[in-house]
């Protein structure tokens, strides 16, 4: 009787491979967690980066409505960089600058009533991607 007591004892507890196969799943499953986190920290600096093109396409395209119809063309000329930060409050957030941002105006036909123009602006991502983004409206006299 003795002797079965001893066996049942030395049974209890983990053994050494159980512990290392219980470790190896928690880090996989750790890493799995890790990645996940990763994934939705790029996606919301993807957002965050659209969001500002498009308030700063928004803002220049406001502008545009906001000016007198035959200085239009001639303020914004087709092609000329656009001072977006100019045209905003010049303290602005410097979450709200992006990298290597160019923005840029087209016009369907610069002579015609109603004036059809597209707002293009390019950047480059945090991870070093490049980035457009446009907008296009239209105005009449």
């Amino acid at each position: 009787m003795a002797a079965i007591k001893r066996r049942r004892e030395k049974r209890l507890g983990f053994s050494f491979i159980e512990v290392l196969v219980a470790a190896a799943l928690l880090v996989i499953g750790f890493m799995g967690i890790f990645a996940s986190l990763h994934a939705s920290a790029l996606l919301r600096e993807t957002a965050h980066e659209t969001n500002v093109a498009m308030f700063k396409l928004q803002t220049v395209v406001e502008h545009i409505f906001s000016m007198p119809f035959d200085d239009v063309t001639t303020l914004m000329p087709q092609g000329e960089p656009i001072d977006v930060m100019g045209l905003t409050n010049p303290d602005e957030n410097p979450d709200f600058a992006l990298t290597g941002e160019a923005m840029t105006i087209a016009y369907e036909d610069p002579a015609a009533d109603p004036l059809k123009f597209t707002v293009n602006i390019t950047w480059e991502s945090r991870l070093g991607t490049a980035r457009h983004s446009s907008i296009s409206s239209g105005r009449v006299r």
